[in-house]
C-alpha cells in the first residue's frame, strides 16, 4: 500500500469510536485547530475531520476538510502511530479562512499533531 494514501482503515467511522475518543481522549489545542485524541491499540492511526455548520457555507466546510485531510496524508508518516484523532477547526479559522493558504494551514495542524504521544 502506498504509504501516501488515506484507506478506509485509517478512517474514523464507527460511533462507537468517536464516542470513545469524546469521552476519554485528551485535547490540544491552537489558535485555529483543537485535536482530541485517544490510543487505539493499533499499529496505525485513524483520523477524522468534524466541521460544524458555523464554520461557514458547505463549500467553506469541505474546503476546510479537504485541506485537512490532505494536510494529515502528507505528514501522516512523521507522526506518532496507534492513536484515533479528531480534527475540529475552531471558531476563529472561520473568520480569516478565506485570507489563508493551504500552506499555512497544513504548518499550523502539523505543530498541534506533532505535540501528541509526547
Amino acid at each position: 500500500m502506498n504509504d501516501f494514501s488515506l484507506p478506509r482503515a485509517e478512517r474514523l467511522r464507527h460511533t462507537k469510536d468517536f464516542d470513545r475518543v469524546f469521552r476519554q481522549g485528551k485535547v490540544l489545542q491552537s489558535d485555529f485547530f483543537t485535536v482530541m485524541f485517544v490510543e487505539n491499540g493499533l499499529d496505525y492511526n485513524r483520523i477524522a475531520v468534524m466541521v460544524k455548520k458555523k464554520f461557514g457555507k458547505a463549500h467553506d466546510r469541505n474546503k476546510v476538510r479537504r485541506w485537512v485531510k490532505e494536510a494529515y496524508r502528507t505528514m501522516k508518516n512523521e507522526l506518532a502511530k496507534g492513536f484515533d484523532l479528531i480534527i475540529l477547526p475552531r471558531k476563529a479559522l472561520s473568520e480569516v479562512f478565506e485570507k489563508l493558504s493551504y500552506f499555512f494551514v497544513q504548518e499550523e495542524l502539523y505543530s498541534l499533531l506533532k505535540r501528541i504521544g509526547k
